[in-house]
Formats: C-alpha cells, structure tokens, sequence
C-alpha cells in the first residue's frame, strides 16, 4: 500500500487530509512539526510528503532542500 506523510501544524487541517488520504487507499500519518516529521523518516519511507510551507519549528521549504540532499529519501516527492 501506497503512502503519504502530511507535515503541518493546523491538527485539523492535517487529519482532514489524511482522512481523504486513507480513503482512497493511502496509508496516511501526520506530524505537526519538523522534527517529528524528521524522526518518523528515520523509520520509514513513505511514497509522497505533503509539508506545509509556514511551520512554527521551520520552514517547510527548508526541510524539503534537507530531503533532497539526503539520498535515503531524496526519491520522494
């Protein structure tokens, strides 16, 4: 099964999409911030990110310049 992590830090807005995520077949997890976003990385692959651009520990754009460096998940879009 096909899966997506969504990074934002609006909860509602996060699980809103992941609903519609795992409806249409999707594996969906969420995190409400880099740093989450970064451990759960550590552990597992998924097949697309949904990162919001204005986080409170970040810039989302920046964390996407760090993932395409990193050649473990560089293949992620």
């Amino acid at each position: 099964m096909k899966s997506i992590l969504i990074v934002d830090d609006d909860a509602q807005l996060a699980e809103s999409l992941a609903t519609r995520c795992r409806g249409i077949g999707l594996t969906a997890v969420t995190a409400k911030n880099l740093f989450t976003a970064l451990a759960i990385l550590e552990n597992s692959r998924p097949d697309l990110l949904c990162v919001d651009v204005h986080l409170p520990t970040g810039n989302g754009l920046n964390m996407c310049d760090l993932l395409v460096a990193d050649p473990r998940v560089s293949h992620i879009p």
